[in-house]
């Protein structure tokens, strides 16, 4: 793990690297700018601005910055819910101009391409968050029901919408275009590759009680798998029901592709089978229930980091193995900007 001293050199590093590509592609005629406003939270006690993104530790930001205005992380738990704290960190945001004149410290997080879109789709699409948009592709491709759409016929509609130049979801709006890296005069940084150890820098630069570091640093190192694991089940457990078939799934089918992710994100060791008679006598109102047994399993899982890592890269990989060149290429094409100004391999996992 490197040394404060040595990420605040590497932060550094970053912001001129991003930089120079700016101008790089200024030079190359690349359209810089979508013309619209940037909404960025901010921190008016701590003088510090973010352009948050869906799909790269947004919901730990928005808890973040809802913190740094009362002092106090725990007070803004995920027991809320991920709806909650996004509906409560919107009234942290203010336009990219007012930001300038007051933030000492304006940061965005950046994620490689490949990896967003893959979290995009379990997240949004093998899980059932938008029904009608699943179910739209699956008759695109001739299926029935949208729990049959795969990730390669997700992305091929992703790719062919943003580079057509029509509107596309928010979970995978590029990077470029959400925050204007080369517009906005940001001074820091994080990757989500590094996104605990940047953090951390972050909140160590800032005039933060202790207790207020420490639940910080707890959270992102101590308690992600629970905390991650209850946020998710809590906010899609819901959809286990669907009314109007939209979907497909039963409700066995539901908490096994929940299940599923849980192995994807690495939370639960992929050996581990779907434990079907545990959830056999439980219904779509047995939300603690079913907490209790995802939790269980990743307790049991005991992973460390790096075994966590190692089965989220052999997740991905697998993923674009499925995946054919001439849909890598539209990634390519698509999301061209944020590989390039960022510093990710434009080649799959």
């Amino acid at each position: 793990m490197a040394s404060q001293r040595d990420l605040g050199k590497i932060h550094k590093w970053r912001v001129q690297r991003l930089r120079f590509q700016c101008y790089q592609q200024k030079e190359g005629r690349v359209r810089l700018v979508k013309r619209r406003s940037v909404a960025l939270h901010f921190s008016h006690i701590h003088h510090l601005a973010a352009c948050l993104i869906p799909k790269i530790g947004s919901t730990f930001l928005k808890k973040l910055f809802l913190s740094l205005e009362s002092s106090d992380f725990k007070s803004h738990n995920l027991s809320k819910g991920r709806q909650m704290i996004h509906y409560l960190g919107n009234h942290l945001r203010v336009g990219s101009r007012e930001a300038k004149v007051n933030a000492g410290h304006i940061f965005l997080v950046s994620r490689n391409p490949y990896s967003r879109l893959y979290a995009a789709y379990i997240d949004r699409v093998f899980l059932p968050a938008m029904q009608s948009y699943s179910q739209r592709i699956a008759k695109k491709n001739n299926k029935t029901k949208g729990k049959e759409v795969s990730f390669e016929e997700f992305v091929q509609d992703a790719t062919t919408n943003l580079l057509s130049d029509r509107p596309v979801d928010f979970h995978w709006q590029p990077l470029f275009h959400m925050c204007e890296p080369c517009i906005v005069p940001y001074d820091i940084i994080v990757n989500q590759e590094t996104f605990s150890q940047d953090i951390e820098h972050i909140i160590s630069n800032l005039n933060v009680t202790e207790e207020l570091r420490s639940s910080v640093t707890e959270s992102l190192y101590q308690h992600r798998a629970s905390n991650s694991i209850k946020e998710i089940t809590k906010e899609m457990f819901p959809l286990a029901v669907d009314p109007k078939g939209l979907f497909g799934h039963t409700f066995l089918e539901f908490c096994e592709r929940l299940w599923e992710s849980h192995k994807i994100q690495g939370y639960i060791r992929s050996s581990f089978r779907f434990p079907v008679n545990n959830f056999k006598m439980l219904n779509h109102s047995s939300l603690n229930e079913a907490l209790n047994i995802y939790l269980h399993f990743s307790t049991v899982s005991n992973m460390t980091y790096m075994e966590s890592e190692v089965q989220r890269s052999y997740y991905l990989y697998d993923a674009y193995k499925r995946v054919s060149r001439q849909t890598v290429i539209q990634i390519q094409r698509a999301y061209y900007l944020d590989f390039i100004l960022f510093d990710y391999d434009m080649e799959p996992p």
